[in-house]
């Protein structure tokens, strides 16, 4: 469902809006496919993994806002780099609390597992920080994919800079 989606709907040179649309495509596409194909004990199993990787995909965004709000500070580099260690070690830490209360999963202890730097953070960013937004205006058009997508392609045929304001502004 993924890259089918790209196929319908592709932003040149934005890789948010893109993955960010394929990433809720997906998720629902799959969703609905289970749930038609009765097969509930798969529905159930994919619900709670997407459950958990919300819950995971919740604290790397967070915590990615608060770097980013560390980053608009006029601080020394040394204390700019400490601060930015200190973030991570803490994002760590919130995952560690998580998994200990049954979150997470293998696949995401294995991304933990390894040091945390922008660009990690930034590639879960370009998957998910528009999947709130797209999924609000799948629900406004009664998760009906055929309005979403022509609703979808209007807004990627406009200006590139007001798809997120036009996005935002959905309630």
């Amino acid at each position: 469902f993924h890259e089918l989606a790209h196929q319908l709907i592709y932003v040149t040179d934005d890789t948010t809006f893109n993955e960010s649309f394929a990433t809720l495509v997906e998720h629902e596409g799959v969703r609905r496919w289970l749930a038609q194909s009765d097969r509930q004990v798969d529905f159930d199993a994919f619900e709670n993994r997407s459950h958990r990787r919300d819950e995971v995909i919740m604290l790397v965004l967070n915590h990615q806002a608060q770097l980013a709000a560390l980053y608009a500070q006029d601080l020394m580099p040394s204390l700019m780099t400490q601060r930015k260690l200190q973030r991570l070690a803490a994002l760590r830490q919130s995952y560690l609390d998580l998994r200990s209360r049954g979150g997470g999963g293998p696949g995401w202890d294995a991304w933990f597992s390894q040091p945390l730097n922008n660009a990690h953070l930034a590639a879960i960013g370009a998957y998910y920080d528009l999947v709130p937004d797209f999924r609000r205006l799948f629900n406004a058009v009664d998760q009906d994919f055929e309005v979403f997508y022509k609703a979808v392609g209007r807004i990627a045929d406009g200006p590139k800079q007001g798809y997120r304001t036009t996005l935002a502004a959905i309630p």
